[in-house]
């Protein structure tokens, strides 16, 4: 007698042949393997003798069960919740969100770093610089930099810091460099070089002490008094008359005192604008020169004490050692307490400075 059985799973029958004595079939329908089990005769209800462990199933449609509902997978041929579509998609989008949350707490949380180890750092420099430290200073304010490379701190407060610093760097590199490069030498044996002369000015921490009220049309030349109290400045004005071809130049001259910028003495010229000013080493007598003339004027009273018949229109000299007054950056030579003209070796209309002692001349031509 051949076995009718039922695939729980895809509702499919099918008959077993007599001396089945397995007790599980495979579907050849949907593959799945289930257990057999002893059920009862459908026709007369009564258990099917000497076939213990085979299910009777009638098919899906005999039931009155849709196919839809039938064929629903076992629960233990379920795929697992976390690969499910809806699962995934749901728990998904939270998860976005709060990465994105956590994100941009963390990228303001960076910036309010760098803010405030650009000011901790600065002042920390600032301080090394006050006491003269600036290997230190250099050294802080060099690593800020590479700390922060091309990030932006974000606030003008900080921009503004981080420029300060990168200036204040920049001023500090050549002084700690050749004292590096003397320190190498001297670890190598080799005679350091002497220091170079620099000239560098960071108007970034320069403050404005006082103003000094100049009316004319042209500020030409600027002298400071060996004793330091004193400030001269040299300029005058152009005007046109008709119907003059030329302008017609006025040349001034104008003292102050450094300490509270009082008007001191003031000087006035018909003919020239004033284009050279210097104090003499003492600071008794004052050289002011234009194109056509050279006057040594007496600091006190502003009296002439004697005028150079030569033009001076370029930087003067003293050398006290061999009493020589230089002007027009060394071409010509005079003495500075008679005006009389000494033998010039410098045949040059450029630059000329002597050295402490009087020995050397340094001429740029």
């Amino acid at each position: 007698m051949h076995l009718t059985v039922c695939c729980p799973y895809c509702g499919r029958t099918g008959s077993l042949p007599d001396g089945y004595n397995h007790s599980s079939v495979k579907c050849p329908g949907c593959h799945n393997r289930f257990t057999i089990a002893e059920s009862s005769n459908p026709q007369s209800g009564e258990p099917l003798s000497g076939r213990p462990g085979v299910v009777f199933a009638p098919p899906v449609e005999s039931r009155g069960v849709p196919p839809e509902t039938e064929r629903q997978p076992a629960a233990g041929s379920r795929r697992p919740f976390w690969k499910d579509p809806v699962v995934f998609i749901g728990a998904s989008i939270p998860t976005i969100i709060l990465m994105t949350f956590f994100g941009y707490l963390h990228f303001q949380w960076s910036k309010e770093h760098l803010r405030q180890e650009i000011i901790r750092v600065k002042e920390q420099g600032d301080k090394y610089l006050a006491k003269r430290q600036n290997d230190h200073a250099f050294e802080r304010y060099d690593s800020l930099l590479r700390w922060v490379g091309n990030s932006d701190p974000g606030d003008g407060q900080s921009r503004s810091a981080l420029e300060i610093v990168r200036r204040t760097r920049d001023r500090l590199l050549p002084e700690v460099a050749a004292r590096e490069e003397r320190r190498r030498q001297a670890e190598a044996g080799k005679p350091p070089s002497p220091p170079q002369p620099k000239m560098v000015a960071d108007y970034s921490v320069w403050n404005l002490d006082k103003t000094l009220r100049w009316d004319r049309h042209y500020l030409n030349c600027v002298a400071l008094s060996p004793d330091g109290q004193t400030i001269a400045v040299g300029g005058g004005t152009a005007k046109t008359i008709e119907p003059l071809p030329d302008p017609v130049e006025t040349g001034h001259v104008q003292m102050w005192d450094v300490s509270d910028g009082a008007a001191k003495l003031s000087l006035t010229d018909p003919d020239d604008l004033v284009d050279s000013v210097a104090f003499y080493p003492d600071g008794s007598s004052l050289v002011v020169g234009d194109r056509h003339k050279t006057k040594i004027v007496d600091v006190k009273t502003g009296s002439t004490k004697f005028i150079l018949r030569e033009g001076c229109e370029g930087p003067i000299a003293f050398n006290v050692q061999k009493k020589i007054l230089a002007t027009n950056g060394g071409s010509s030579f005079w003495d500075p307490v008679t005006g009389q003209k000494k033998p010039s070796f410098i045949d040059t209309y450029g630059f000329a400075v002597f050295s402490p002692d009087g020995k050397i001349a340094y001429v740029n031509s």
